[in-house]
């Protein structure tokens, strides 16, 4: 994988992509079955966050390496919520998404990933008894 794609890059542009859900796209988090538009939301502010924090040329429609930001993905048996991937073997980011505290299933997917070598995986519980969103 190029190196572009560092853990700080990638975690500048997650945070970021984060921050704009929370002030745009809130609004979807109460909504049954909204997990699917939550997640196109937060991948297309991470796409977005991508491009800026790499510089890359406003004129291309790709980010480097092909990279893809993919939502629902299929990843072996399980299904990450977004994916940063280059649709062969290499996983740049994972996220996983819940609306309450993630389970002890959840948190062995996201261990999964990181062993099969996914340079971060991250997962956000968005809490809505509480006034913050918990980040793994």
């Amino acid at each position: 994988m190029n190196r572009r794609y560092t853990n700080i890059l990638l975690f500048e542009a997650f945070e970021n992509a984060l921050k704009q859900l929370l002030i745009e796209d809130s609004v979807l988090f109460p909504w049954k079955k909204g997990k699917a538009g939550v997640a196109h939301c937060f991948a297309s502010h991470l796409y977005n966050n991508l491009r800026t924090v790499m510089g890359d040329d406003p004129s291309s429609p790709t980010l480097p390496q092909n990279m893809k930001v993919d939502i629902l993905a299929p990843v072996g048996p399980q299904t990450v919520d977004i994916l940063l991937h280059d649709r062969n073997k290499t996983k740049a980011m994972a996220i996983l998404l819940h609306q309450d505290y993630l389970t002890k299933h959840q948190l062995d997917l996201l261990r999964n990933l990181q062993n099969e070598g996914c340079n971060l995986v991250l997962g956000v519980a968005f809490l809505p008894q509480k006034d913050y969103v918990l980040m793994y």
